[in-house]
């Protein structure tokens, strides 16, 4: 398991939200649902909590199979932030079988 040292959270939260600002520059904040998976869950909740400061709701995936459910509960998810690296269906299995289903959303 991974834990993330509090001294690295704000260059964490700095990143991962300017990721998704070039990534998706016309997200509308307070609007915007995003979908984070990570298996570390000091990731998540960084990157929950920093987003969320950001005005953007987020919810929260622990692999590529839990990310697919959400997706399947939560249609209004508009972009992705996902780890390559995680357990039981990879990053790259994860948007392939996203693809698959017909979900044509960003991933960062």
């Amino acid at each position: 398991m991974r834990v993330v040292p509090l001294e690295h959270t704000p260059a964490l939260m700095a990143t991962q939200t300017a990721a998704v600002q070039r990534c998706m520059p016309n997200l509308e904040r307070g609007a915007a649902r995003l979908l984070v998976i990570d298996d570390c869950a000091s990731v998540r909740k960084i990157l929950k909590a920093g987003l969320g400061l950001q005005g953007y709701h987020v919810i929260t995936a622990t692999n590529g199979v839990d990310g697919l459910e959400q997706l399947n509960a939560h249609p209004d998810v508009v972009a992705i932030l996902c780890d390559m690296g995680i357990p039981s269906m990879n990053g790259q299995q994860f948007v392939l079988a996203a693809r698959k289903r017909g979900y044509k959303l960003p991933f960062v």
